[in-house]
């Protein structure tokens, strides 16, 4: 079986519009040779319907408009309902609306072929929410795979990602399409070295992942130069890399937070290369703790808590998955099993992450710097000269993001097709 098909177009169907007098019983065989067998015409737009392997649309439509006797061969794009699902809880989670998500879900979900992998503190395997295309990774702390998570961290960030959507149940993924593949890299008290990091930078691009979320930082620079290198790695190999930008930007909290000064770089995060996050909050604000810094180039919702005197809750934090059998501690300020409001530049870097994962669905032949490009190009300044060291570009939106995508060649014409429509929807 080939690749799951593009959910942007009819999976196993292209349309041809032959050149006129051919004959196609006479060509029929050399079609299927190719791949393609006749359906049906569709007569008002002198076009045929044929049918191919699904996942091979592309490849197919190409290889049929070389053909001299075809004047366009081309994939078959769909259109979808505009959509708001139906999770018991998305009533709840403010940051998706706010940056347009709603919006960009018209335009995808989000692909299986795009895995976004998330190494952190592991996953709650059994979780009723968990994303519909879960892959386990290596778990860097106890050895083998993953298998939970004792600290809840690594799930609620992998739900802010891709949690199982439109299920009635819980929350909503941002891109709940895409593969999330959970590398375990932090221990229970959510600590972790830099080398284990890297390995799972390197293991993370060896499996194919087109994103790698970082919500975990250190105040050491990167004395070995691993953490370099394995984000090069994965850049080399056509991975972005994004990473929280660090929560010691208040001057009320940043000691109490083990931060050894005001703003102080964040490391894999102020590597070059990486797309570090800043945290805003529900009122479009940059949130009281997050990092400035030079090194800062977007900003997505993290939440904050509340004005002094105000019981913190889902209206300000952002609310995810929580691993279900440690309950409902107070510290995650929501009544249900499962579930948990957090705050911190580590629930704004998967925001990132999973705009990232639906731009790379709409078009998976972009490098990671034309998808930044498109994060950057498209954010709200909220009001702000950008970039700067509070926001970078901007507050993300991922409406405008993915109104922004240049989509994939739909007409991949060759020279000898000269005739066919100019609207060809080329990028």
């Amino acid at each position: 079986a080939g690749p799951p098909s593009d959910p942007d177009i009819e999976p196993g169907v292209i349309l041809v519009r032959f050149r006129p007098q051919v004959d196609l019983p006479r060509v029929a065989a050399e079609l299927a040779a190719a791949g393609a067998v006749d359906d049906r015409e569709i007569p008002a737009l002198r076009i045929r319907k044929m049918r191919v392997p699904a996942g091979r649309e592309r490849e197919i439509a190409a290889r049929l408009a070389a053909r001299p006797d075809v004047e366009f061969a081309v994939v078959s794009p769909v259109a979808y309902t505009h959509w708001v699902p139906n999770d018991a809880l998305y009533g709840s989670q403010w940051a998706l609306p706010k940056i347009g998500a709603e919006q960009a879900w018209n335009v995808t979900k989000g692909s299986p072929t795009i895995t976004v992998a998330v190494l952190d503190t592991g996953f709650d395997v059994g979780h009723p929410d968990s994303p519909a295309n879960l892959v386990l990774g290596t778990d860097y702390v106890l050895g083998g795979v993953v298998s939970g998570d004792p600290f809840g961290h690594g799930t609620h960030v992998a739900g802010t990602i891709a949690a199982n959507t439109d299920n009635v149940t819980g929350v909503a993924g941002l891109a709940p399409g895409v593969t999330l593949l959970s590398i375990r890299v932090l221990d229970m008290y959510g600590v972790g070295p830099y080398y284990n990091i890297a390995l799972a930078i390197r293991e993370a691009a060896n499996a194919g992942a087109k994103v790698v979320n970082l919500s975990l930082g250190g105040v050491y620079p990167d004395y070995t130069g691993e953490l370099s290198l394995a984000v090069q790695y994965a850049l080399d190999r056509g991975v972005l890399v994004v990473a929280s930008a660090g929560n010691c930007g208040d001057l009320a909290t940043y000691a109490a937070a083990g931060c050894p000064s005001l703003d102080a770089p964040m490391y894999p995060a102020a590597i070059p290369g990486v797309l570090a996050v800043a945290a805003t909050t529900v009122d479009d604000t940059r949130a009281s703790y997050s990092n400035s810094g030079s090194y800062v180039g977007i900003a997505a919702p993290g939440g904050d808590n509340p004005a002094s005197g105000t019981q913190p809750s889902a209206a300000t934090r952002i609310l995810s998955l929580y691993p279900v059998s440690m309950g409902t501690p107070s510290a995650c300020y929501f009544p249900t099993a499962g579930y948990c409001t957090l705050r911190g530049t580590s629930m704004a870097a998967p925001h990132v992450s999973a705009l990232a994962g639906l731009i790379l669905s709409r078009n998976s032949t972009l490098s990671p710097n034309q998808v930044v490009g498109i994060i950057r190009s498209t954010a709200n300044p909220l009001g702000q000269t950008v970039p700067n060291e509070q926001i970078g570009y901007g507050r993300i939106d991922a409406a405008a993001a993915l109104a922004a995508v240049p989509p994939p060649m739909y007409f991949p014409l060759a020279a000898n097709a000269a005739a066919a429509p100019a609207a060809a929807g080329a990028p």
